[in-house]
């Protein structure tokens, strides 16, 4: 709770990261993702719509600038900036556990 608001976690998963490349450990030429999904106190019954700022986050504003970069020194034009640096999203939120998300698969029964 003491962190929460704050970007503390990231920025030190960015150092983590950082200090992997410099001892080689990663490569950046495959990607591999987890996209687990555990389970939440989220009852669908409980919840309230509210509206979201989404941000760009600052790792992702950095890996436009380094794109900028490698189009720049190949002599390619740059990309078109983005235009929604906040975007507002309308999205439920859990009464019970407002920090988790839903997921929703079609055709998906009940139960």
């Amino acid at each position: 709770r003491r962190f929460n608001g704050t970007d503390v976690f990231e920025r030190i998963f960015t150092h983590i990261v950082w200090q992997a490349i410099e001892k080689g450990l990663v490569g950046g030429k495959y990607l591999f993702t987890d996209s687990t999904h555990l389970k939440a106190s989220a009852n669908k019954n409980k919840k309230h719509n509210e509206k979201r700022e989404v941000r760009v986050s600052h790792y992702i504003a950095m890996l436009n600038e380094d794109v900028a970069k490698v189009r720049e020194a190949k002599g390619k034009k740059p990309l078109k900036a983005s235009e929604k640096a906040v975007e507002v999203k309308d999205t439920r939120v859990s009464n019970t556990d407002p920090e988790s998300g839903y997921m929703h698969r079609d055709n998906k029964p009940k139960g």
